[in-house]
C-alpha cells in the first residue's frame, strides 16, 4: 500500500548499507590472481543474452560491461582451488564481486580451459566463453 511504501524504501536502504558494511572488510582485502588481470571477452552460451566485457586490474578492481548498457564496477576477491591434473595446475574457483555503485553482492565461477580461455558461469547459471584480449 501507499503508506507502506516509505517504510519499504527505508527498510532497503538499510539492507543494502548492511550489505556494504559487511562487505568492507572484503574489499579491502580484495586479491586476483595473476592468470586474470586483464581484459576478457565473454561469449554467452545462450545467443539471446548480451556479450561482456570483463576488466580485472591488479589491485583487484574491475569492470562488467554489457553490450546491453548495464554495467558493474567494484572490488573482485578471488577464492581458487588447484588441482594437479597430469602435472597441469588449471586454475579455478570463485570470483567475489562486490558492486561498490550499489552494494550488490556476486559470485561467478571461473575455470582455465586454456591459454587465455576460461568458462565463467555466472548466478544464474549462464555460462560465457571468454578469451583474453589484452
Amino acid at each position: 500500500s501507499e503508506e507502506d511504501r516509505p517504510y519499504i524504501e527505508m527498510q532497503r536502504r538499510q539492507e543494502q548499507e548492511r550489505a556494504r558494511m559487511a562487505m568492507r572488510p572484503m574489499a579491502s582485502r580484495a586479491r586476483v590472481i595473476l592468470e586474470v588481470i586483464g581484459q576478457w571477452e565473454l561469449q554467452p552460451n545462450n545467443q539471446f543474452l548480451p556479450k561482456k566485457t570483463l576488466v580485472i586490474e591488479p589491485n583487484a578492481s574491475y569492470r562488467l560491461l554489457s553490450t546491453d548498457g548495464s554495467s558493474s564496477e567494484g572490488r573482485m576477491n578471488i577464492q581458487i582451488a588447484r588441482d594437479s591434473v597430469r602435472g597441469i595446475s588449471q586454475p579455478h574457483g570463485q570470483m567475489m564481486i562486490y558492486d561498490e555503485t550499489t552494494g550488490q553482492i556476486g559470485t561467478l565461477w571461473f575455470e582455465f580451459t586454456g591459454e587465455g580461455q576460461m568458462e565463467i558461469t555466472d548466478m544464474d547459471s549462464t555460462k560465457y566463453a571468454t578469451r583474453h584480449t589484452k
